[in-house]
């Protein structure tokens, strides 16, 4: 509250590959994600203005403050975070958005309103004149800087605006492209009445009827809660089925040396679950193992072909020492094993969604085996 947390300087060289700002290290204290430049100094008169300026850099910040634009505080940089959104929604709830001019700004923008829609912040936009940044235009002319902050507009505004002036809505092409830019954004909104309020203006200006902007945003809505989904299969890592050899040989180790205390066990192994042909099969071998019989691992060696013999001495004589409660341990394998599976079949899955994609023959099935899949896998982990 007031009191100095970290340091931060513009870098004077004009080498566009360098860096604008250096910054003071992230600290306990001082973390650039947490906190908003300007904000302490400043609170006061964005309580009085009720909205608050959102800008990059300091350097935007003191040329506002000269302005007479007081309420203006810096993210310092263009990554909005939600820990600022929450700073900014406990002074006020309207928020004006001035980040640069450049496509990088624009985009920043966008990712921001994702983050203010979640905090039911209002959002407005400065459409930034006459200058690369707020702080340009505010330096050169104080006066139109403050103009354009009264004259900013809501941001569903603002983007349906946009669209329209970079395409042209009489040409199948601009109105897909139109529809391709608003549609996301549309798709953002969580006020019902709001969302119909925008539905109802993008189908006028476009000339379509409402039901046909209702069904592209929840076409939108499913193809990305798809890609959301799609993200788990490429966080699994190189090495994987390796990996699932090795959980898979472990568990036959476990399965063979204290077969007397987890056989009851064995029978919530789903063999398709091994990806390892013969542990699968030895596995399958103690699944149906005559409980009259007693277990010895002469007479299972003796009851399996050639091939699987070497596979049991070496599982057999795997050192589990260190293991102190065998059934704990044969549980946790299983649960891994079972989340490696419901991973390699989601990439296999995801591999067969692109295909059909691709094609044009995306089945409702195959999404929704997608899906399923998904969720299981978010119940093992």
């Amino acid at each position: 509250k007031g009191v100095v947390v970290g340091f931060s300087g513009r870098t004077l060289s004009k080498d566009e590959k360098e860096a604008k700002y250096i910054n003071s290290p992230e600290t306990m204290l001082y973390s650039k994600s947490r906190l908003l430049y300007g904000l302490w100094e400043n609170r006061e008169y964005i309580r009085k203005a009720n909205e608050i300026v959102l800008v990059e850099g300091e350097l935007d910040v003191i040329p506002s403050w000269q302005a007479n634009v007081k309420q203006a505080v810096a993210i310092k940089g263009s990554a909005f975070t939600s820990e600022q959104a929450q700073l900014m929604a406990r002074y006020t709830k309207n928020v004006i958005m001035s980040l640069d001019s450049d496509s990088a700004g624009q985009e920043a923008i966008k990712r921001a309103v994702v983050v203010a829609e979640n905090m039911d912040l209002s959002i407005r936009v400065v459409q930034v004149t006459g200058g690369k940044d707020p702080g340009d235009v505010a330096t050169a002319n104080p006066r139109n800087w403050r103009e354009m902050v009264k004259s900013s507009v809501l941001y569903w505004d603002f983007l349906i605006s946009s669209a329209f002036e970079k395409n042209d809505p009489k040409t199948g092409t601009g109105a897909k492209a139109i529809s391709g830019e608003v549609i996301p954004a549309l798709s953002l909104i969580a006020n019902s009445v709001i969302r119909a309020h925008y539905v109802r203006d993008l189908s006028t200006k476009l000339g379509v009827p409402e039901e046909s902007i209702y069904s592209e945003i929840e076409r939108f809505t499913k193809r990305k809660e798809l890609n959301i989904l799609k993200q788990t299969v490429s966080s699994i890592e190189k090495g994987q089925i390796s990996r699932r050899q090795e959980v898979e040989e472990y568990l036959l180790s476990l399965s063979l040396q204290y077969f007397d205390k987890i056989k009851v066990q064995l029978a919530k192994v789903e063999t398709e679950w091994i990806s390892t042909m013969s542990c699968a099969k030895i596995l399958a071998k103690l699944q149906t193992w005559d409980p009259k019989i007693e277990f010895k691992i002469q007479e299972l060696s003796k009851s399996l072909p050639p091939e699987l013999q070497s596979v049991i001495d070496s599982t057999y004589l795997c050192d589990l020492s260190r293991v102190d409660d065998p059934v704990k341990e044969w549980e946790g394998v299983v649960s891994e094993i079972r989340s490696l599976y419901a991973k390699a079949e989601l990439k296999k899955l995801s591999s067969e969604i692109a295909k059909a994609e691709k094609n044009g023959l995306v089945t409702a099935d195959l999404q929704e085996r997608f899906v399923t899949l998904s969720k299981s896998l978010s119940g093992i982990m």
